[in-house]
């Protein structure tokens, strides 16, 4: 009876310790989990207030560039929108919570801007206040439409410069100022819906398969995305269509800065030096192909700082960089595409949002 007393005892205990060893295992989540959870606090979270830090300071830039005639104060404006801009396309890259839900991307982001409706808003006489900005188009309005008044000319200047130096220099100045502080309020929409990211990341994690879909889809759009950008450049130029207009950031020198804001963000979603990410989980199912993945963004990272000048600029005196960028855009494309997607069981319903 001792003996089978003994063993009794025995037993509870390792079933005792089974249990809490398999309670604190319960208590961790599991590496999908983690991995979107921690995706979110390493990309849209600091991305948001990058957004809105930013914001800020092209309003305060261009709040001084209202009250002083152009000159270093409208370089310095410049910058800061420059900034500002790169911020908001670090946001577009990665299209998934408050920033989408609350409209603030769209509606601050949106490209290409009708320059048609702008100049008429600036030779019109409507009054310039925040009830009149709210009602333009998205077109008509946010860091893009900033750009054409900070950067190009009006149709009735008789020199060249941007709209702040001619004749409706004043209006100008008071537009990109009023445009801004919208800016700004959609940034600080968008973070206050944001919070403190812990519901952000915790609903992002419980999505699981779907939200792990989901983060890929994303991935895959923002890196074909710059790719189809590539590929469009050379082609118009090859056959003789392409026009300023039809390239991002042409009137700033901003082009190829974009593509390389959204390729950060397609790096820092995969993750391969983080802890916890698209690359661990890619790792622990099939190390060779993550090995690879890595490799390609690497690639692709190169091929974009070869460019070293605005797209629309180099593809006229040497296309060769911008095709082997396109070349190792459509490497890193085809490894998340194929391989990245089967290794981790990926329902991918990607569409491009870039026209083509």
């Amino acid at each position: 009876m001792r003996a089978d007393r003994r063993k009794f005892v025995l037993g509870v205990g390792a079933l005792g310790a089974a249990t809490a060893a398999f309670g604190w295992s319960c208590s961790r989540p599991e590496p999908r989990a983690q991995a979107l959870s921690a995706t979110i606090q390493r990309v849209p979270i600091p991305d948001a207030h990058d957004i809105a830090r930013a914001s800020n300071e092209l309003l305060e830039a261009l709040q001084r560039l209202t009250a002083a005639s152009p000159g270093p104060v409208l370089q310095a404006a410049q910058d800061a929108w420059r900034r500002a801009a790169l911020a908001w396309q670090r946001g577009f890259a990665f299209q998934h919570g408050p920033f989408v839900r609350t409209g603030a991307l769209l509606r601050a982001s949106f490209w290409p801007a009708r320059r048609a409706a702008i100049a008429a808003f600036l030779t019109g006489t409507d009054a310039i206040d925040a009830d009149r900005i709210e009602l333009l188009g998205v077109d008509a309005k946010g860091v893009f439409a900033i750009e054409h008044v900070l950067f190009e000319a009006g149709p009735e200047d008789s020199a060249p410069g941007p709209w702040l130096a001619g004749a409706h220099g004043d209006r100008a100045r008071a537009l990109v100022s009023a445009l801004a502080q919208d800016v700004k309020r959609y940034a600080d929409r968008g973070v206050a819906a944001i919070g403190d990211g812990e519901k952000f990341k915790a609903d992002f994690a419980r999505g699981a398969q779907h939200s792990l879909n989901r983060l890929v889809d994303q991935l895959i759009g923002t890196v074909e995305n710059a790719a189809v950008r590539l590929d469009r450049v050379l082609r118009q130029n090859a056959n003789q269509t392409l026009r300023p207009a039809d390239v991002q950031g042409e009137p700033s020198g901003l082009s190829t800065q974009v593509l390389q804001a959204w390729l950060s963000v397609a790096e820092r979603i995969y993750g391969a030096r983080a802890d916890a990410s698209l690359a661990t989980l890619l790792r622990d199912a099939a190390p060779a192909i993550e090995a690879s993945t890595s490799k390609a963004f690497d690639a692709a990272v190169r091929g974009l700082a070869s460019i070293g000048a605005p797209i629309e600029q180099v593809v006229q005196r040497d296309p060769a960089p911008l095709a082997a960028a396109l070349r190792a855009l459509k490497s890193v494309e085809i490894a998340l595409r194929t391989e990245l997607a089967s290794a981790l069981g990926v329902t991918i319903a990607f569409t491009s949002m870039d026209g083509d």
